[in-house]
């Protein structure tokens, strides 16, 4: 009996990962992020040494200590704008696999919002990289790892723009349907 729920399990998430393999990616880029940003929230704050370059022109020390590396006007560190970001990503991602795991129709504002949300980490990380270039002179690899992610969530939320409603909320009938046909 288990072996069967386990199976159905497995196929229902198999399913919706076939469905909406964009919001499986923003949410794994959301973990990443969140994961980097942790890191360098804690590196902050217990001023522990930095797992990577710090000579060069890749020197995450000069980056990460220099007056851009927090929040304008606070003690903040720049890290924790960058942890709400990925987290509202992720929780928009994760928004529509549990409304396509539900079968419910994705809501008409949730690509919109994805869009609007990665265009504006988007412009946050050109400033940034321009204040890497043209102010502190060094580049961060972790930073750049971050960087690389939000531009990825907006490309991603960009070309499965129009997906959303048709392919990626397929019925349970069709699903079934497209299952049998396969076999």
């Amino acid at each position: 009996m288990s072996t069967a729920i386990e199976h159905s399990f497995g196929a229902r998430v198999s399913a919706v990962v076939r469905r909406l393999p964009d919001q499986v990616a923003v949410v794994a880029l959301a973990l990443v992020g969140i994961v980097i940003s942790s890191y360098l929230t804690v590196e902050h704050y217990a001023k522990i040494p930095l797992f990577c370059s710090t000579t060069g022109l890749v020197n995450c020390s000069s980056v990460l200590t220099s007056q851009y590396s927090v929040v304008p006007g606070t003690n903040l560190p720049i890290t924790i704008p960058g942890l709400i970001w990925f987290g509202m990503s992720g929780g928009l991602a994760t928004w529509g696999l549990i409304g396509a795991w539900r079968d419910q129709p994705e809501p008409a504002w949730l690509r919109q919002a994805q869009q609007g949300w990665g265009a504006l980490g988007l412009l946050t990380v050109l400033y940034l990289v321009s204040v890497e270039i043209d102010q502190v002179h060094h580049l961060c690899e972790w930073c750049t790892v971050v960087h690389l992610a939000v531009l990825a969530t907006l490309l991603i939320s960009i070309y499965y723009r129009d997906l959303g409603g048709k392919r990626a909320y397929a019925s349970r009938a069709t699903l079934a349907q497209r299952t049998k046909t396969a076999r």
